[in-house]
């Protein structure tokens, strides 16, 4: 996407006035949005995660935590309209939380600190990720768009495979809201996870993964 930095760039001053509650800034900033269409924003969101690392490395952790938050959650609800894309730019969205999860916040989060402390922007985007309001969930929880439900438990399968605790308490974040609407992928992927990475498992987290097979997660 040749538009691809002028566009970061917008969306990084949004974030950044929205995180701040900078109304004034952020009202002014829409003078000048970005106009894309559905097609144009999965692939925006497609570059995004597959360059977020990247980005980490140049513009900090802190920016690129906000910038997930405002786009994936309340502040763009980005995934209402990647929804709304063509099948292929969809999917290829989607898919590309997995780079996500591998290059950004596997690799720049600093390791598992335990639950009920406060966490950076970059940390709570990868907890909070699957329930932020930014439609990402209502995917597999409802089944819409169909062909969309099988990439978000690839991602979330996958992210369970990772070496970052980190990633595992997000996906098993996301999987936990969604075991009433899909029990036995949710159990099997669960059993997996505890099978696969055995005593690496922090008590709490073990903990965690058996709430989240039954639903039981906040």
């Amino acid at each position: 996407m040749t538009r691809y930095k002028t566009i970061f760039d917008h969306y990084r001053a949004y974030a950044a006035a929205w995180a701040a509650r900078e109304t004034d800034a952020y009202m002014a900033l829409e003078e000048s949005a970005p106009r894309l269409t559905p097609d144009q924003m999965a692939e925006f969101v497609e570059d995004f995660c597959s360059r977020a690392g990247k980005h980490v490395e140049e513009v900090g952790a802190d920016v690129v935590g906000q910038m997930i938050w405002y786009l994936m959650g309340a502040g763009e609800e980005v995934w209402h309209t990647v929804r709304e894309a063509s099948l292929e730019y969809a999917e290829d969205a989607v898919r590309s939380l997995l780079y996500l999860y591998e290059r950004c916040f596997a690799e720049h989060l600093p390791g598992w600190g335990g639950f009920g402390r406060e966490s950076p922007p970059l940390a709570s985007a990868c907890f909070m990720l699957w329930d932020m309001d930014g439609g990402l969930l209502g995917i597999p929880l409802f089944g819409e768009p169909k062909n969309l439900v099988p990439i978000c438990f690839e991602v979330l399968e996958h992210a369970l495979t990772l070496d970052a605790p980190e990633c595992w308490a997000s996906a098993l974040h996301g999987l936990g809201h969604v075991a009433s609407s899909h029990r036995e992928r949710v159990q099997g992927a669960v059993d997996a996870f505890l099978a696969a990475k055995g005593r690496r498992v922090p008590d709490d987290l073990r903990q965690y993964a058996l709430g989240a097979r039954s639903g039981g997660v906040q």
